[in-house]
């Protein structure tokens, strides 16, 4: 499907937006691949390309996907022009910093580009609304969560905590310390419940788009639902954790680490893709 997409491009007609916009997409696609990859031999590369989430390689295919579905081919101006041209030369700046802020910064203008400017068009519009939720994954959820990490953390041991009660299960509370006989946790930001919870919003949204060019109403209550559905996971990774040595040791530094991220993004997708596909015209 993309393969094709990409041979219908006439390199001999002017340079258009959807051209520009492609060539930006691609660049910051690229940065986020040289940050990635671990170029120590082939075997290594494939093993880091894969140990990456999986999420954001389908959102990057997704946003290419739909700019090249794109009928448009308006030709760029010059003011268009130098713009492209000084996003190119901040992402190698901002490479190193660091490829989040790099996606996370120059995506947003470009995604607000796309949805306002072109918001005629939707598969401009829909490649936009996608880049955005990358960008509020990759930056803008971090630093909130950040600012706000005293206050999350409250609300996570609570909502814990009334798991723990309606289970009934023999795990004592105090504060953000969890306990069970002698072994105890204590929540800190990485193992919070609400951590990541912009994968959710961008596993719904690229799932979204992939299926059809356009929003609607119900999609924002489905959206909701896989981030109750992405805390409710976390909020049971919690209680593994707290509930004894061997259990913390597993599924938090061996592979039941591995086993339940992936576990995680396989129902977060089926759940996406089950909602978006739910509300396609055709259905």
């Amino acid at each position: 499907m993309l393969s094709a997409q990409i041979t219908n491009i006439d390199t001999k007609k002017q340079f258009t937006f959807r051209e520009m916009f492609l060539w930006i997409v691609i660049c910051l696609l690229a940065n986020h691949t040289i940050h990635r990859i671990d170029l120590t031999s082939f075997f290594q590369a494939l093993v880091s390309l894969s140990s990456d989430n999986l999420v954001h390689w389908f959102a990057y295919y997704v946003i290419i996907s739909r700019l090249l579905s794109s009928p448009s081919r308006l030709a760029i101006s010059g003011g268009a022009f130098i713009c492209a041209l000084v996003a190119g030369l901040s992402i190698v700046i901002f490479s190193f910093v660091s490829y989040h802020i790099a996606i996370g910064l120059l995506g947003t203008v470009v995604s607000i580009w796309l949805i306002s400017y072109h918001r005629k068009d939707p598969a401009f519009k829909s490649a936009g609304v996608v880049l955005l939720a990358l960008s509020i994954h990759l930056v803008w959820a971090k630093l909130l969560f950040r600012v706000f990490l005293p206050y999350i953390l409250q609300a996570d041991a609570a909502a814990v905590d009334v798991v723990i009660d309606f289970l009934g299960l023999d795990i004592q509370r105090d504060g953000t310390r969890f306990s069970k006989g002698e072994h105890s946790v204590f929540l800190v930001g990485l193992c919070s419940s609400f951590h990541n919870v912009s994968l959710s919003l961008l596993i719904g949204a690229a799932a979204i788009f992939f299926l059809r060019d356009y929003w609607m109403p119900k999609d924002y209550v489905w959206i909701l639902l896989l981030c109750i559905l992405m805390i409710s996971l976390n909020v049971l990774r919690v209680l593994m954790l707290a509930w004894s040595s061997e259990s913390y040791e597993y599924w938090h530094n061996a592979t039941g680490l591995s086993i339940f991220s992936t576990v995680q993004t396989v129902i977060l997708g089926l759940a996406a893709f089950w909602g978006a596909h739910l509300r396609h015209p055709s259905k």
